[in-house]
């Protein structure tokens, strides 16, 4: 069943989970009562939905829910350095969340974006890596994150310099080598 994530200024950042193929009935869920850009949702192998959004200080925390109707869940955070804007997430092979996003290390909302990738060690997100990806100031939050044969993460991002889009596609399921 489909798992929609939203923002409102009126109830803030939160998931919806369908109950239905179409979405007509289904329960919300509200992580935060603040409006957080862009938050991202994805579904665990065993339909557990997590949600992905940027925290009051700009930073990257994870709702993830403890059942398929997102009845309950924790919050963790997954970097509190800079301001993160959220690009796209996806499930790897063995059930963790893979989150691509762009990065300010100055906690700025303009200037310079890294591209950045956090795989989660475990399903909860607990602990896990950051990489950045490219350094070059660059990377627009406009991501699509998937997973090749092997388990190795792709990211296309928008490109602020060309204005076109670029691919980093990673060498090992962590990224944590240069292509």
């Amino acid at each position: 069943k489909p798992v929609l994530s939203f923002s409102s200024d009126l109830i803030g950042t939160g998931i919806f989970t369908c109950a239905t193929t179409n979405c007509s009935s289904g329960s919300l869920t509200v992580v935060s009562a603040e409006s957080e850009w862009r938050p991202v949702a994805t579904v665990s192998t065993s339909g557990i939905p997590a949600l992905f959004f940027r925290n009051t200080a700009g930073g990257l925390d994870a709702y993830i829910c403890e059942d398929n109707n997102c009845s309950e869940g924790s919050t963790v955070t997954l970097e509190d350095v800079g301001m993160a804007w959220l690009g796209d997430a996806t499930i790897n092979a063995l059930g963790n969340p893979v989150i691509s996003y762009s990065h300010n290390p100055l906690g700025e909302t303009v200037g310079t974006r890294n591209l950045a990738l956090f795989v989660c060690a475990s399903t909860t997100c607990s602990s896990g890596q950051r990489q950045i990806l490219v350094n070059e100031g660059n990377a627009d939050a406009v991501h699509s994150v998937s997973l090749g044969a092997e388990n190795n993460p792709s990211i296309v991002y928008s490109n602020s310099r060309t204005g076109g889009f670029m691919a980093y596609n990673c060498e090992n399921s962590n990224c944590d080598t240069s292509p």
